[in-house]
């Protein structure tokens, strides 16, 4: 995938075919919630768009979506024991 050229919508589409799966299922280990897993999965491919159409990354997509998806989980679930409180 093109991360130091422009980055077109179907290699995102491709890049969500093969990660989202693998976050989804990273975040529902971590959390054992499939609302927290799917909001991490939006949100961090939300996240992943901004940072590839507002500049060049160096990191490969893979760590990319992880290092993405992890700190978005653990802001999920900050917020969910949060609002439990």
């Amino acid at each position: 995938m093109g991360m130091n050229g422009p980055f077109h919508i179907w290699e995102f589409e491709q890049c969500f075919d093969q990660w989202s799966t693998k976050v989804y299922n990273y975040a529902f280990r971590k959390t054992q919630s499939s609302y927290l897993a799917e909001e991490t999965v939006q949100r961090t491919f939300i996240k992943l768009w901004k940072n590839i159409t507002e500049k060049t990354v160096e990191a490969s997509i893979e760590s990319q979506v992880f290092c993405i998806a992890r700190t978005t989980m653990l802001d999920l679930v900050k917020k969910s024991i949060a609002v439990k409180n």
